[in-house]
């Protein structure tokens, strides 16, 4: 895995593990290809359900058993920090 700086966050690694393929999401708060449009709450929604917006699933590889396990303030403290991330815009593939 190569990191590419100035695109922290930015998503796009792909995982392939058979039988499934994964695509790492981008979690800038960028309004049109990130996550700068959702709500704290969708936020936390997705982190401790694996839930997005629309109601569709996250893959299960994503560790929200982790995060719903964790104080209300963690989590809130996580949202923060994703708020003060380096926007990127980048289409997702």
């Amino acid at each position: 895995m190569r990191l590419i700086v100035n695109m922290e966050l930015a998503g796009g690694l792909v995982l392939e593990e058979k039988p499934f393929t994964v695509r790492i999401p981008k979690i800038t708060p960028d309004l049109a290809t990130g996550i700068g449009a959702w709500s704290n709450v969708e936020i936390i929604a997705a982190l401790t359900n694996c839930v997005r917006p629309d109601g569709s699933q996250i893959h299960p590889f994503m560790p929200y058993g982790l995060y719903a396990n964790m104080e209300k303030a963690d989590i809130a403290a996580l949202v923060a920090f994703l708020r003060t991330v380096k926007r990127v815009v980048k289409a997702q593939k």
